[in-house]
């Protein structure tokens, strides 16, 4: 029995050398055979985005399509891309906003025994707070005039738009401007124009369009004393600022020069406004987008709402103002009477 497996043993390390090389190619050769006979395929597969928690918006691009590579027999030149969808998970529950987020990344439906598919497992992508704000519309007029003439007053409608994107991006935007618009030499220039200067995720709140209308006042230089001037018109904030007072930098007040038929045109009888795109955001204890906010438009109210005042130059025309927050001990107290009155005066037809 031993004398047997000895022989056996000394059989087969006879020439071992060969044997293990023929081992070797014939495992070689069966791997190439299959290698060849196994067919690749590249598809464009579409991404489903995922349907996020309410108040959470994407703040960075999600791809449309990934690549994914298909290996097995024939039958993977059957398939279509269309057939397939990239579904989106998020990896780690609850979210982070104002972060990158990791999503898992899986192809549905699932493919036949034999075909395997490649393609990235993992996508980063940003997801942010949703946030929604009434940004001023600075009018863009570009005036070609002759030297005898300047450009007078610019009022736009409406003076704000309301915009919806995400909140690191929104919560720093001060204003949003319009098309450029050129003027010559009319005396009065009226022109719808569209809106620009929005960032990209950014979008026009619901109900909301994008055309403005921009009207804007020619004048003769030598013909500025001709009309009524009426100084020191206060500035005052469109829209509530809640807790933050505003401080117009170089002076509180503005002139006012306006044409008008009227007998008596009086200081309290205008109002000077900027629209003030500020906001105090308990959580950062900061204001945004920033305390000092420069070169703003004043528009001009007329409170009796008189269809014969013309107004034909503000002096100056834009300001640059400053914003503290309050603590209610400094919060000044509401003429509420007064506030009525001046409201009453502003709306009559």
């Amino acid at each position: 029995m031993m004398e047997q497996l000895v022989r056996r043993l000394r059989w087969f390390l006879r020439d071992w050398k060969l044997k293990l090389g023929s081992l070797i190619a014939s495992g070689v050769l069966f791997g190439y055979i299959q290698y060849t006979q196994t067919i690749r395929r590249t598809l464009h597969v579409r991404v489903k985005r995922p349907e996020l928690a309410q108040g959470l918006m994407f703040a960075g691009k999600v791809p449309s399509f990934l690549n994914v590579e298909l290996s097995g027999n024939a039958e993977i030149n059957n398939f279509e891309a269309s057939e397939f969808k990239i579904h989106l998970r998020l990896s780690s529950p609850p979210p982070r906003t104002g972060q990158e987020n990791i999503f898992r990344t899986i192809m549905y439906p699932a493919l036949p025994e034999g075909i395997h598919a490649r393609y990235d497992e993992e996508i980063s992508v940003m997801l942010d707070e949703v946030l929604e704000r009434k940004i001023p519309v600075v009018p863009l007029v570009q005036a070609a005039l002759p030297r005898s003439m300047e450009l007078g007053y610019v009022k736009i409608e409406p003076a704000w738009i309301r915009l919806v994107g995400p909140r690191q991006v929104l919560s720093q935007m001060e204003r949003v401007t319009t098309q450029a618009v050129r003027l010559q030499d009319q005396s009065i220039y009226q022109q719808q124009t569209q809106i620009q200067g929005t960032p990209e995720f950014v979008a026009l709140a619901r109900g909301m369009g994008d055309l403005v209308r921009i009207s804007a006042k020619v004048y003769k230089t030598a013909d500025l004393s001709n009309y009524t001037k009426v100084e020191s018109v206060p500035i005052v904030c469109s829209n509530s600022t809640g807790n933050l007072e505003m401080k117009v930098l170089g002076g509180a007040t503005v002139d006012v020069y306006i044409q008008s038929e009227a007998s008596e045109l009086e200081q309290d009888q205008f109002q000077a406004q900027v629209f003030c795109p500020v906001f105090y955001d308990e959580d950062t204890k900061t204001i945004n987008p920033g305390f000092h906010i420069k070169n703003m438009p004043v528009q001009i109210i007329d409170k009796l709402n008189r269809l014969d005042v013309n107004i034909i130059k503000v002096s100056p025309a834009t300001v640059s103002v400053q914003f503290e927050k309050l603590d209610e001990s400094q919060r000044r107290p509401v003429d509420t009477r007064r506030k009525a009155l001046q409201d009453h005066l502003m709306i009559q037809p």
